[in-house]
């Protein structure tokens, strides 16, 4: 098992290569934001991570937003490849999460499919009939090529 680097500061300036947000229970992780009574963060918080270049490898920057019941966008994610800086993915990121709660998941339910076992049928019967040379030109209507 491998440990991953994590990058203590960066800079606004600083070249990012990705930001993702998500929901992570630390498991009564040691935080600085934690004071010392508290014995830690508990339950599940909204974490920000930004990958960074450090030395040549990539570093993880986590930062914690706050309670997961604070956040109706379940994550997200911005990928840059070194094209934008810090600043600018966190920007979008605040941009994103400052969208009305019903605009966001209507995007995210477009993007997943709704019903998997239709989807899945109408796929293995296209690969069928493109296997056979037939085209399904109308409902109840095909064609040999």
């Amino acid at each position: 098992m491998s440990v991953l680097p994590v990058a203590g500061d960066v800079s606004p300036n600083e070249k990012a290569y990705y930001l993702v947000e998500m929901v992570l229970n630390p498991l009564n992780l040691k935080h600085p934001s934690a004071s010392a009574h508290e014995g830690g963060i508990r339950g599940m918080h909204r974490w920000q991570i930004i990958t960074v270049n450090r030395n040549g490898n990539l570093a993880y920057h986590y930062h914690r937003l706050g309670p997961a019941e604070m956040f109706p966008v379940l994550e997200i994610r911005i990928p840059s490849y070194w094209e934008y800086s810090v600043a600018e993915l966190q920007d979008a990121a605040a941009h994103i999460r400052a969208l009305p709660k019903e605009t966001v998941q209507g995007k995210q339910a477009e993007i997943e499919p709704q019903d998997l076992k239709k989807g899945w049928i109408d796929q293995s019967e296209q690969q069928i009939y493109a296997n056979r040379r037939r085209s399904t030109l109308a409902p109840g209507f095909a064609k040999q090529r």
